[in-house]
């Protein structure tokens, strides 16, 4: 506790936290779990509290969520070693979802396992595939990752991949878009009306490079190594800062630029490396794009490749004003207001073909036809207008403002799953007929492989490698 904070000041805090955050069902005893029970996660790591799962899941599971308009039942969601940590006391975060009369219960207790419509699994948990939750019928399991396969090879395991009926992800076929350009998780989108305009001849002439992760997967390291070494012969240079430069040795030849708020960026560039905090809104990295606002060109690397992996990078260079250099997945296409918005380095097949277009847009001179057809978009309130109306359907930044509103389009789609197997599973005619819980008239209990509508569940399947992962000119050049 900081001195002079009074205890009672500090719960008074916690509770306005806690009461901004979620909105609360109003008769929690109506819940299938207690909401005020407290989490109780084991010491020893996911196979063991696997194998506390196994031991409960011979509870009783509760019906299914009914398919009817009028219902009010919630749906519940068992998130599988997600950001809350093992061991922490959590009560269950409880989301009222607009439109809807049910409520969507997110719990991190394994007493809730059993019960759960949902089981969500945080591949950021790094989860070992013979240490995951026992896998029940009544159960709609759930993946979330937010980075890319690279970091994570199960995605590419169709048989990891096979227990999933539901993806939460960046990808664009994701069932739920929880992309890291969206405001909520990054800041990535930057309003229009907050973007720096300053002119081109008052930048300075050189690229510049904003990191503080230097394990990437894509050897983006080696990138600005090769970049610092042919830069000068294009008539640019690469002034790199953040702790990433410091560790490779690479420590800017420049001063921060006046107004550039360098200790603001020092700050931003290190916060996850010196208080763990995540960086959530634009506000966040107002002294990042004001570094950028005074260079022509900004290094934009992604930590990796992999189809449809595009961070809030991007969006910073293009808010900032500079033309980005971009080192990552060609789906980036996609998300450019115009095709010539940004140099893509995995089109070019050499060194010396990235150079021809980085001496092109070097010597270029303000209004002229290489510059405009880099920048002249932004001066254009037709094509900014249609570019940032895309984004923000991309990212559902306008269907899913919120976490909490994600959660509910999780429970949204559980749902869609549960009523479609409702439908699968009514009697055919000269077939015993089964109800909501699994069980026939007669009162026998059908196992998750003998229910023929979760047989007939999608699965999903295992991410696709990208053709290229790492640059072949680094390689070539012994980096």
């Amino acid at each position: 506790m900081a001195p002079g904070v009074a205890p009672g000041a500090t719960l008074v805090a916690g509770a306005l936290l806690l009461a901004a955050t979620f909105r609360y069902a109003p008769t929690p005893a109506a819940l299938p779990v207690a909401s005020t029970t407290p989490f109780w996660g084991l010491r020893g790591g996911a196979c063991r509290e696997a194998e506390a799962l196994e031991r409960m899941a011979a509870t009783r599971p509760r019906p299914r969520a009914t398919c009817a308009r009028v219902s009010d039942a919630p749906v519940v969601v068992y998130q599988w070693y997600g950001f809350a940590g093992r061991g922490r006391r959590r009560a269950d975060a409880i989301n009222r979802c607009p439109g809807r009369r049910w409520a969507c219960v997110r719990s991190f207790r394994p007493e809730a396992f059993a019960t759960a419509d949902v089981v969500w699994v945080w591949v950021g948990g790094r989860p070992d595939a013979g240490c995951l939750p026992p896998q029940r019928g009544a159960h709609v399991w759930a993946l979330e990752h937010l980075e890319s396969p690279a970091y994570y090879p199960q995605l590419y395991d169709d048989a990891f991949a096979a227990r999933f009926s539901l993806k939460l992800s960046y990808e664009a076929g994701a069932d739920v878009v929880m992309t890291a350009a969206h405001p909520a998780i990054e800041g990535g989108l930057i309003e229009p009306a907050e973007w720096a305009h300053t002119a081109w001849a008052e930048r300075r002439d050189a690229m510049v490079w904003l990191s503080s992760n230097c394990a990437s997967a894509n050897r983006r390291e080696a990138l600005v190594a090769l970049l610092r070494a042919h830069l000068p012969r294009a008539g640019l240079r690469l002034d790199a800062f953040g702790a990433c430069a410091r560790a490779l040795g690479q420590e800017a030849s420049a001063d921060w630029p006046e107004g550039g708020g360098g200790s603001a960026t020092a700050k931003v560039a290190t916060a996850r490396r010196t208080r763990g905090r995540a960086l959530k809104s634009a506000r966040d990295w107002a002294s990042k794009t004001a570094l950028y606002a005074h260079y022509r060109v900004c290094l934009v690397a992604e930590n990796s490749i992999a189809p449809w992996y595009v961070t809030e990078k991007l969006l910073h260079a293009f808010a900032a004003g500079c033309v980005p250099v971009y080192y990552g997945t060609a789906d980036v296409r996609a998300f450019l207001p115009t095709p010539r918005a940004a140099v893509l380095v995995l089109e070019h097949a050499s060194v010396e073909s990235l150079m021809g277009e980085l001496r092109a847009l070097a010597r270029a001179r303000e209004r002229s036809a290489e510059l405009e057809s880099r920048i002249g978009w932004r001066r254009n309130a037709t094509v900014v207008g249609a570019w940032w109306r895309t984004l923000r359907e991309m990212t559902f930044a306008d269907a899913m403002p919120t976490r909490a509103e994600q959660m509910c389009a999780v429970c949204d789609a559980a749902r869609r799953i549960r009523c479609a197997e409702a439908a699968a599973a009514r009697p055919r005619p000269g077939t015993s007929a089964r109800n909501d819980s699994g069980r026939t008239r007669d009162g026998a209990l059908l196992s998750g492989a003998e229910d023929e509508a979760t047989r007939a569940r999608k699965v999903l399947r295992a991410a696709r490698r990208p053709a290229v992962e790492v640059w072949p000119p680094l390689r070539a050049w012994g980096l």
